[in-house]
């Protein structure tokens, strides 16, 4: 969904899942301060609705607890609990709602004040009663607990108001939304994962139709604001598995550093979404600010070691999603700084779950211990996420469900013993029967279709076509094997930053000779959009470019770099391929040779990912884009322990012989937009 401020479209979000909280209204207190300044938070999330044809949610009281422990934590942000609102399921209501900004949150505000507003729940829309504003002549709104079909929903012009409200007393205003932007992102009983939209028709049965995308909404009556919106761009703000994708991003990244901006927070979660959903967030407004003002004193994702002997080390902590069986977790010492956390060498050792869940489980140690003791109250991060958390699902659309788009069961047969035959694809999907990350249909012509979770059509396969489930398997290997590399994250201590410290550049590049239906051309940056190193660019079909890496100038050492271009179609290529990647020096760059085409699919997000290794943990990453049979042969004393923890971690293997990484790497990712040529 997207909500309207002002007279311009704000993307906001959604209601996400359950978790009772203790007490379901506004401290009456009086405000605690530090230093004169002080940090409000009102925090709404909303799983049961009154009214039964809204649909119930499963997550979202779960994330505005979960982002409430972030903002209240003595290792997250300090924001003092008498100073933070919770309003949850019944207490939910307009009326509460509306108080709590008018009556409780803006006479506690004072000049430079911190204020952070988070909703989760259902978006929806309302014809205007009035002479319209909007475009389309509707009123996006905020579906809470007692709405009904006409009354009592928070509509964006009420919201604005309400903002407007607080920002006459101080201009530090960061609203979070965890929502759809689109009325079709729901596709009814097929759905592979909860879209956070209350989808209605109007009386007139008109259904509810498409938003325009603002994606770059600053409302000019709100300086200083920040939103941060969980989808746009036709997508869906998804949940699953009892929790949002975008708030469990968002908790993720900002858990992880003592100090960042909204603007450097922005590709980290655009990262981490794209690792489980394509769904795309936008980060809007004064960007250049400190995430919540930054007065946060260490990682809130931690959990500790509650019992350890010789061999078994047992950990436990707050809902994490990644966690459970084969999950790696690296032990660092109670007193470890933020930064220590962050770098493997500094780890005690890693153990590997072998039983537990989301909040707590019981591993061996597969790597370290020796020099240590590993003692109860020991820090534990999550350094690889669970087996199950790697892998692909996958569900096959039937006849039954849908005469017109559903699969024979003859065909559905095929397409689940090609899986089960292809080493590969076997280790790596999962298929359900129940709610999936992808599903295969077909379409109106009969041709097998492969669709993500927001109901994009990612692959195509003519019907009848020789090899059919064969290419189903491949396809939907390739898919996992992009969740698994986007998954990856840097380890960087307190020597290296994820998409900060290897900036990112594309740079028009000739086309020597005709590529396919693209004519050879020189070089032109003409209709392409960015805004920086590290940002999405925008380019027209059949442009050339290379992929120029420069190394910040405050890197401690040069690194090697290489990277990996992930399409939404599911290839991949891994560069360079001839070997490890040139080492950069600090504050120097590097043009890689090779000129990549932009190519279709058009108007969709793909992914460059660049990495950064020392010089005695190199890796070859256009081997990692290979089945396990490729790198298998490359296993050996010529790589890293980095390349082969990685080739671990992609093939779904318990580490053999503890390689695990054990010096600090980073990444950087640029997202690509590819648009009809403008030539």
């Amino acid at each position: 969904m997207l909500l309207r401020i002002s007279s311009f479209l704000a993307v906001f979000g959604l209601l996400v899942p359950s978790f009772a909280y203790a007490n379901g209204e506004c401290p009456s207190g009086s405000v605690v301060r530090a230093n004169g300044v002080a940090q409000h938070a009102l925090l709404i999330g909303i799983d049961d609705y009154n009214l039964d044809e809204i649909p119930d949610l499963g997550g979202a009281v779960r994330d505005s607890e979960r982002m409430y422990d972030l903002l209240t934590s003595s290792r997250g942000y300090n924001f003092p609990k008498q100073n933070v609102c919770r309003l949850t399921d019944e207490n939910a209501s307009y009326a509460n709602v509306v108080a709590a900004v008018s009556d409780w949150l803006v006479p506690r505000v004072s000049a430079g004040d911190e204020v952070v507003i988070y909703f989760a729940g259902h978006g929806s829309q309302l014809r205007e009663r009035a002479d319209s504003d909007e475009p389309d002549g509707l009123d996006e709104t905020l579906v809470l607990y007692d709405s009904t079909r006409d009354n009592r929903q928070l509509t964006d012009d009420k919201f604005n108001a309400l903002l407007k409200q607080v920002h006459n007393k101080s201009q530090n205003i960061t609203v979070i939304l965890d929502s759809c932007n689109s009325a079709t992102a729901t596709r009814g009983a097929n759905n592979t994962a909860r879209a956070r939209l209350w989808t209605r028709e109007f009386e007139d049965d008109e259904p509810v139709g498409d938003l325009a995308v603002y994606e770059n909404y600053v409302p000019e009556s709100l300086p200083g604001i920040v939103v941060l919106s969980a989808a746009g761009d036709s997508t869906a703000a998804l949940e699953t598995n009892g929790y949002g994708i975008f708030t469990d991003a968002l908790i993720e990244v900002l858990s992880k550093s003592e100090s960042i901006t909204y603007d450097q927070a922005e590709p980290l979660v655009r990262r981490s979404l794209k690792s489980r959903t394509s769904q795309v967030p936008y980060f809007q407004g004064s960007l250049e600010r400190q995430v919540f003002d930054a007065r946060k004193t260490g990682r809130t994702d931690a959990w500790f070691v509650t019992g350890a002997n010789i061999a078994v080390v047992e950990v436990s902590g707050p809902f994490l999603a990644g966690a459970g069986i084969g999950a790696q977790f690296r032990i660092y010492d109670k007193d470890a700084s933020v930064s220590d956390t962050q770098d493997p060498g500094k780890a005690k050792a890693t153990i590997e779950i072998s039983r537990g869940s989301v909040s707590q489980g019981t591993g061996t140690i597969v790597a370290g211990g020796d020099d240590a003791e590993i003692e109860v109250g020991d820090f534990a991060f999550l350094a690889r996420v669970s087996t199950t958390f790697r892998k692909l699902t996958v569900r096959f659309r039937l006849e039954s469900e849908d005469a017109a788009s559903g699969l024979s069961s003859d065909r559905v047969a095929a397409f689940r013993q090609a899986i089960d035959r292809d080493d590969e694809a076997n280790r790596l999907i999962d298929v359900e029967d129940g709610a999936a990350e992808f599903e295969v249909a077909q379409n109106a012509d009969g041709d097998a279709i492969i669709i993500d979770s927001n109901g994009a059509v990612r692959n195509e396969i003519s019907a009848g076509s020789s090899g059919e489930a064969s290419t189903i398997a491949s396809l939907l290997w390739l898919h996992a094997r992009q969740k698994a590399l986007i998954s990856l994250r840097g380890e960087g201590g307190g020597s290296f930053s994820d998409d900060q410290t290897l900036r990112v550049t594309l740079v028009p590049a000739p086309l020597d000779r005709d590529r396919g239906e693209c004519p050879a051309k020189v070089a032109t940056d003409a209709g392409w959009t960015s805004s920086g190193p590290n940002k999405q660019y925008i380019v027209p079909k059949c442009d050339g470019f290379r992929i120029r890496v420069e190394l910040d100038e405050d890197a401690p050492v040069p690194l090697h770099v290489g990277g990996i271009i992930l399409s939404t179609d599911g290839s991949m290529f891994g560069f360079p391929q001839d070997g490890i990647g040139p080492l950069v020096g600090v504050g120097q760059s590097h043009t890689f040779a090779s000129t990549f085409i932009a190519q279709p699919p058009l108007n969709v997000v793909d992914h460059i990912l660049i990495f950064g290794t020392q010089e005695d943990n190199k890796v070859r990453w256009d081997l990692l884009t290979e089945t396990a049979a490729t790198r298998s042969a490359s296993r050996g004393s010529s790589q890293s322990a980095l390349f082969m923890a990685l080739d671990d971690y992609l093939a779904l293997e318990k580490s053999r012989g503890g390689y695990v990484e054990d010096s600090a790497w980073t990444m950087s990712t640029v997202p690509l937009k590819v648009v009809s040529s403008t030539n």
